[in-house]
Parts: structure tokens; sequence; C-alpha cells
């Protein structure tokens, strides 16, 4: 058991966590909105947690992406208020959700980041086994255009759903 603990366990918890990258193309920009559209970039850089697990985004209801961590996608709405929503994938309560209204103004481009981050951690030995606690928290932020291209080049794109728009 001790040379599961020091050997074996680390090695699993590496590869966990760096599974399910997404793996299209690098980052390119997409085209200007015209006057009646605004372009939504979404994207997910890369973080330890939550790795395996796809995050589904949706404005209005409509399921627009799913993202890997490092992926990212984008696609135009139109001008006006609208609800988005982040989701895990296999998790069904709703505290597992973000969602929060949008208001978009005509020709503007937003860049939209979903952040994962540890909020805490243990390791306990029991008898004849090892018990591992985590807990995790997610935010998404409406990150500023210098900040987000020096963060989306890092990332792969990931064609979004039934929504107009995606850079060829």
């Amino acid at each position: 058991m001790k040379k599961f603990a020091r050997q074996i366990l680390p090695l699993l918890i590496m590869l966990l966590l760096s599974a399910c990258s997404a793996t299209g193309p690098k980052f390119s920009v997409a085209a200007q909105p015209a006057k009646n559209e605004v372009l939504i970039y979404v994207y997910r850089p890369d973080a330890p947690f939550f790795g395996g697990i796809q995050s589904h985004f949706y404005v209005d209801g409509t399921k627009v992406a799913s993202l890997n961590k490092e992926g990212y996608t984008a696609f135009y709405l139109p001008p006006g208020t609208h609800v988005f929503k982040q989701h895990w994938s296999g998790m069904d309560n709703a505290k597992d959700t973000i969602q929060f209204p949008i208001e978009l103004e005509p020709g503007e481009t937003r860049y939209y980041r979903l952040t994962i981050g540890l909020q805490s951690f243990g390791i306990a030995p029991g008898y004849k086994s090892v018990f591992i606690s985590a807990s995790h928290k997610w935010a998404i932020a409406n990150v500023l255009e210098p900040d987000a291209l020096r963060e989306i080049g890092l990332t792969n794109y990931q064609p979004p759903f039934d929504v107009k728009g995606a850079p060829k």
C-alpha cells in the first residue's frame, strides 16, 4: 500500500489531470461583426482541474458550444439582452451551473473566459487505504481584449453548434 501511495498514485493523478485537451486548430481571429451583430469568444485555458470534463455553454437556452480544456469557440449573436449559461457534462445539480444576463451592443466583440481553481484539497491515510478529497470553484469572466488575446492564443478551436459564425 505504501508503494501505491508513493509511486503509483501520483502518476495516476498526473494522467487524470492532463487528459482531454482540445485538439482543433490554434486560435485565429474571426471576421469583425457586422453593425447588427456581436462577436462572442468563449475560451477555457489550461487548468489542472476538471480537465477530463467538457463544459457546455448556452445562450438563451440553446446550446452553443462544448469546450474541452485549452479550447475556444467563436460565434455571432444579435445585440440586446441574452442569458449566458455554463454547465459541466455529467453534472445535473443546479449548483454546478453558472447563469447570468449579458447586454450586448451592436458591433462589439466580447471575450468570456472559464476559470477553474482548487478551493480545498486533502489527503488522509486510513486503515489500508488513502482518502483524497478536493473542492473546486469556477467562474466566467468578461476579459479585456489585450488580456484575452494573449490567453486565447494558447487554445485550440472547437466549432459552435447551430450558431452563425465560425472562423475558418
